[in-house]
C-alpha cells in the first residue's frame, strides 16, 4: 500500500502537523498561516 501524496488528506495531515509544531514552539505567524498554509483550508 503506497502513500497517495496528492490525496487532500495526505495534505491537510502535513498541514496540521506544522502546524501543531508551530503552535508547540509558542510562535504562530498568522500571515504565513493564511498566505502560506492554503492548502489546509478547504
Amino acid at each position: 500500500m503506497s502513500e497517495d501524496y496528492d490525496s487532500p488528506y495526505y495534505i491537510l495531515n502535513i498541514c496540521s502537523m506544522e502546524i501543531s509544531n508551530e503552535f508547540e514552539k509558542g510562535r504562530i505567524d498568522t500571515e504565513r498561516l493564511v498566505g502560506g498554509q492554503d492548502a489546509c483550508i478547504f
